[in-house]
Order: structure tokens, then C-alpha cells, then sequence
């Protein structure tokens, strides 16, 4: 991926199964290709940032960021954890409750961030409609949209989870940040795949 020209590689350790010791191996590579490895921890919990910092790992994307009051500790906690170089490490929020949206404005203020990303899906269990799985409903598409918009209006850098279908409006609504998975850019480019390759 780093060679391909990805900017930074995300390791999921919230929904993969990734031990330490591959997200040392995994940031070294990163490293070596010349790409910054970005981690998603299990959860925002302070001593998860300390023993990934310690893994190499080059900056957080953050999980369930709930409130302002939750914002502001994990901001002093990777401040904590990386005191001499925490400005030039990337650190990511994840804006997936509705609570967070609520309060997106005063999170925004605490500064010490550099990007949030708007994900769909466990923002729609939170509003209690269903999983967005590419298609959020009306409700949930409202307080995305919301979201994006209030993180934009003030200037600062909004991410989302996209697809090829769905760059152009992400982009349009001025986002910058633009992620997706692995396996759904494998799962995609298989497909690709086997229609050229059984074509008659």
C-alpha cells in the first residue's frame, strides 16, 4: 500500500485481531516503505495509547470519542504519552456517537487534533436506526451530513469512509480525509478481476 502512494496505512486492532507484536512488525514496515502507520486501538483508553506509542506506531485514530470531557483526556493522555514529539504524530478522531456530534463543536475547541472522521456505521446504532453498511438512512445521512459540515465550517480537516462510488460527494462536501478498507479495495479489485478474466 505504501508503495502504491497511500499517504498512511491504518492498523485496525479495534475490529482485527493483531497482536503487539504485529503492530511493531506492521509500523517498522510502514516505516521502511515510507508511509506513516496510523493505529485504531481497541478502544480510547489511556493505557492503550502509551503501549502503542511504544509499538512505533506513528499516530492514533481514535474510537468512540463520546463527549468533549472524553475528548479532552485522550488529547492530554497522547500528550502525555509522546511529550517530545506529539505535534508531528497524527492524531485522528472518530466521530461515530451522536452524543459526539452534539458536542462536536466544543470538542473541536480543544485543539491538539488534527482531522476528524465521520463513520457511519456505529453513528446508526447510536441514533438506534440500522447499520449504515454503505447505505445509512435518510436520519442517519442527516447527521452525517451535519457533522461533516460543523468540522468544515470550522476550518479544520474531516475525514469519511468511502468508496469509489462515493468520493465525488465526500469531495464536494469538503472532505479531505478519505479512508476505506483493505479488504473492500481487494474484494473490488477481485471482482474487476474475474469479469475480465471469464469474459468469453
Amino acid at each position: 500500500l505504501a508503495q502504491l502512494g497511500f499517504e498512511s496505512v491504518l492498523i485496525d486492532a479495534e475490529h482485527g485481531s493483531v497482536s503487539r507484536e504485529r503492530v511493531e512488525e506492521m509500523s517498522r514496515a510502514a516505516a521502511l516503505a515510507g508511509t506513516a502507520s496510523i493505529i485504531r486501538p481497541e478502544g480510547s483508553i489511556p493505557h492503550l495509547i502509551t503501549g502503542y506509542l511504544g509499538c512505533g506506531v506513528d499516530g492514533f485514530m481514535l474510537p468512540m470519542i463520546m463527549s468533549a470531557a472524553h475528548a479532552r483526556q485522550m488529547v492530554d493522555i497522547f500528550r502525555f504519552s509522546a511529550p517530545l514529539d506529539y505535534e508531528n504524530r497524527p492524531l485522528i478522531f472518530m466521530i461515530e456517537r451522536i452524543e459526539a456530534i452534539v458536542e462536536l463543536p466544543q470538542i473541536m475547541s480543544l485543539g491538539g487534533v488534527d482531522a476528524y472522521l465521520v463513520a457511519p456505521d456505529d453513528l446508526a446504532l447510536s441514533m438506534g436506526e440500522p447499520a449504515a453498511l454503505g447505505k445509512p438512512t435518510p436520519k442517519v445521512k442527516a447527521s452525517i451530513d451535519r457533522a461533516i459540515k460543523t468540522i468544515v465550517d470550522h476550518g479544520k480537516i474531516c475525514g469519511a469512509r468511502i468508496n469509489l462510488e462515493t468520493i465525488p460527494d465526500f469531495v464536494a462536501q469538503g472532505v479531505t480525509l478519505l479512508y476505506t478498507h483493505a479488504d473492500h479495495m481487494l474484494a473490488q479489485g477481485a471482482r474487476r478481476y474475474l469479469s475480465v478474466a471469464k469474459k468469453p
